[in-house]
């Protein structure tokens, strides 16, 4: 781990006085108003640090918890500066206290609901003005940049402080009569995409981790990680990180150490062919020095009934376990895979201590007609693997036993979770594991640590209810063995799950992300029944995945979708059958409905007849939208792919004949509500000027559009042709000079090319 960046106490002069956290701004000279909108008035942002960390450090955290009649004390949230002595810092070390006594002295009001309502609103409430004033001063900074040094460590804290009291009051104000309230979103700081460059990411790392991590603590937790171990290529990166992508013609299969040059050993290649001519899958044993070839059974197998199980790896092409020349490996990485493998049984009763897998640098052929047949049958050799291994170079350095947060994180940053073939592979597995330093993990293992953690927090809770004056507080295996009592039993089985970090949390959503959106302990094992069954409905289930295979990269990007079929259960036949340049256009004639908000989703459009709507990739820049998009998508009627185009049921507006100017245009509807339309950078709403049928169709819950021009109306659908995208934005009053048109309602059929 990297030392911390230490966070200066300011001192500002009037200290909080407990007078009202509204008023305490304004009793300063500063006006929350102004604030929020992002003046400062007479301030720099510079010179409103200290009144900031004052009033939103200090002040929110003693309004909080004095609210919850936890007693705050100043001192306990100050400590003497190492780097410049005789100075002081902000220090976090005892909020872990102050949050468990939080929860214990909540638990003994939730049956007073006049109290319990109270603690709730004003916790709420004080909250949301931090954030919306501690945002806007982020925004601001983040604009200006060139402030001075301690400005940045100042504001990380102030959001890290804000965002772990928000997390916390959502486990808090919990319990069997209260939903969630969901956190509010807290802005991250530039410090600390700054602490993340320091850390050793490239810019395309930082981005692509502000994008999947929106929590400033995860964000600032990541950045205390040393890469320094990494030998990862980061000088071809830019806006996104080249690093995990390969030349075929300068890949070189790396050895288990750096000395090591020992030889590659042969496969008996006729075998394989043979067994993947059969539709069987070729399965390999490394036993006494030799590579033996095996296969296992087709057919549908059962628990019973199944002869040989075996392990099917999943590992990151960059870290040098494939293979561009031939289908071996080096003796080393022969000896150690198979390790790693019987490992996953060492104890097991009625398991041989030689266990085969399955590896697509041994088992895929090189030779065309025999790689097509190995890659139709790749879904399946996932499915029926009794057992799938993680090999990931940045997790084999990772102890087994480190914190459970950790663990997490570390798995769901690690190149696998980025890579386009490992979703299919970590979404098909049965059981799952990643390989980590002295033995295995589960994401389903994740959760159940979770628990653990869990009632350790309460049970802590429930021992400084009972030993407010209690200066030790005794550990977890200790804290384990308490008895906890049935109200704090009760509590418990409404709580477990929820007494978690925001990094904690950060880690779940991702980990669901990475794994098709699926919740940790329903990952493993999915029955091969239910998985077998994606195949008919692909459509229903695109809408789960797209957001997860959003966030992966590819060095070929015609396995794109290979890899999506085959998660679905189509068959990959016609995709390995058709030129490459059309497989997108085939694979979504597969598909029995298509979400319909994939017209709005970012990115270069197909040229094919039908198809000018679509996207070329769903890889790329099309992260965040994407996941909106088909999240909104699952409230509409299923989008249905029609000889002409995608039939799709969506609000739209026709446009007036009018003279369109250059930039953003406001078109009213009755003179009364108005709708600004944006285009995306670089359109030009002027080119549409003389234009016949200019329409525009709307996400009907989100931000988006899409401009289409208007082919013919027949029995009540618009055949349009898609042209660019757009962003929209309502204004409810009068606005600048606007340009008609005519609102279409929420059920207008469209058919878009």
């Amino acid at each position: 781990m990297r030392a911390s960046p230490q966070v200066p106490y300011l001192d500002y002069k009037p200290r909080y006085d407990g007078g009202g956290f509204d008023a305490f701004p304004s009793r300063c000279g500063i006006d929350t108003d102004k604030l929020q909108r992002g003046d400062l008035g007479a301030h720099t942002i510079d010179s409103i640090i200290p009144f900031l960390q004052e009033w939103l450090f200090f002040g929110l955290l003693q309004e909080v918890f004095e609210v919850a009649h936890v007693p705050f004390r100043r001192e306990d949230f100050v400590a003497k500066a190492t780097a410049i002595p005789g100075q002081y810092r902000i220090s976090t070390e005892n909020l872990p206290k102050y949050l468990w006594s939080w929860t214990a002295n909540t638990v003994w009001v939730r049956d007073n609901f006049g109290e319990f309502d109270h603690q709730k609103r004003r916790v709420e409430e004080v909250l949301k003005l931090s954030n919306l004033c501690l945002n806007a001063v982020i925004r601001l900074q983040a604009a200006q940049r060139g402030t001075e040094p301690a400005t940045g460590p100042v504001l990380l804290s102030l959001a890290i402080v804000g965002e772990s009291l928000d997390s916390e009051r959502d486990t808090v104000f919990l319990s069997q009569r209260e939903e969630f309230y969901g956190t509010l979103t807290w802005e991250t700081p530039e410090f600390c995409r700054k602490l993340l460059l320091e850390a050793g990411c490239c810019m395309g790392e930082v981005n692509a981790l502000r994008r999947d991590f929106p929590s400033v603590s995860s964000l600032y937790y990541l950045a205390t990680w040393d890469r320094s171990a990494s030998k990862a290529d980061h000088s071809q990166c830019a806006e996104t990180c080249l690093a995990r992508q390969i030349d075929e013609k300068t890949y070189a299969t790396k050895h288990t150490g750096e000395g090591c040059s020992c030889h590659h050993l042969p496969i008996d290649m006729t075998a394989i062919f043979n067994i993947v001519d059969q539709g069987r899958i070729p399965l390999i044993l490394f036993s006494n020095g030799k590579v033996r070839v095996q296969q296992s059974p087709s057919g549908n197998i059962d628990e019973d009934t199944r002869p040989l199980p075996y392990v099917a790896i999943s590992h990151v092409w960059s870290d040098g376990l494939g293979n561009t020349k031939a289908n071996t490996l080096p003796r080393c990485q022969l000896v150690k895979i198979q390790q790693l493998v019987n490992a996953l049984y060492q104890g097991v009763y009625g398991h041989r201590n030689e266990v085969p897998f399955w590896m697509d640098t041994l088992c895929v052929p090189l030779e065309s007609i025999y790689r097509k047949k190995a890659i139709r049958a790749m879904s399946e050799v996932y499915m029926r693997a009794e057992k799938v291994l993680v090999l990931d170079a940045s997790l084999q350095i990772i102890d087994v036993r480190a914190p459970i947060h950790e663990c997490m994180m570390r798995v769901v940053t690690a190149p696998w979770a980025t890579r386009l073939w490992t979703f299919q592979e970590g979404v098909l597995a049965e059981q799952l594991h990643f390989q980590l330093c002295g033995g295995t993990i589960r994401p389903t293992a994740l959760e159940a640590r979770s628990q653990t953690e869990g009632k350790s927090h309460i049970a802590l809770a429930n021992f400084l209810c009972r030993n407010k004056s209690a200066t030790e507080l005794p550990g977890e295996s200790a804290l384990l063995r308490l008895e906890i009592g049935n109200d704090m039993n009760t509590l418990f089985r409404s709580l477990r799950g929820n007494f978690s970090s925001p990094v904690y949390l950060s880690g779940v959503k991702a980990m669901m992300k990475i794994l098709g959106g699926h919740h940790l302990r329903d990952i493993s094992p999915f029955p091969n029944l239910v998985r077998e069954r994606w195949g008919d409905f692909p459509g229903s289930t695109l809408y789960n995945f797209l957001p997860s295979v959003g966030i992966r990269t590819t060095s070929k990007a015609e396995d794109e979708t290979l890899c999506l079929a085959g998660v679905l259960g189509l068959d990959v036949q016609p995709l390995l059958d058709c030129d490459r340049a059309d497989r997108m256009k085939t694979f979504l004639s597969l598909l029995d409905t298509i979400p319909p908000d994939l017209i709005f989703a970012p990115g270069p459009r197909l040229q094919d007849a039908g198809y000018g709507w679509a996207a070329t990739s769903f890889l790329g820049a099309i992260h965040e939208p994407l996941t909106q998009l088909i999240q909104a998508s699952q409230l509409l009627q299923p989008g249905l792919l029609q000889a002409r185009g995608l039939r799709v049921v969506l609000p739209g507006l026709r446009v007036r004949k009018s003279v369109l100017p250059e930039s953003d245009v406001v078109f009213a509807f009755d003179g009364y509500l108005r709708m600004k339309l944006q285009l995306t950078p670089g359109g030009r709403w002027s080119t549409y000027n003389g234009s016949h049928g200019l329409m525009v169709v709307m996400s009907q819950y989100t931000e988006r559009g899409a401009v289409v021009l208007l082919e013919e109306r027949l029995e009540g659908t618009w055949y349009v042709k898609f042209q660019e995208l757009l962003t929209v934005e309502v204004y409810e009053s009068g606005f600048e000079q606007s340009v008609s048109a005519e609102e279409l309602d929420d059920d207008t059929v469209w058919c878009v090319n």
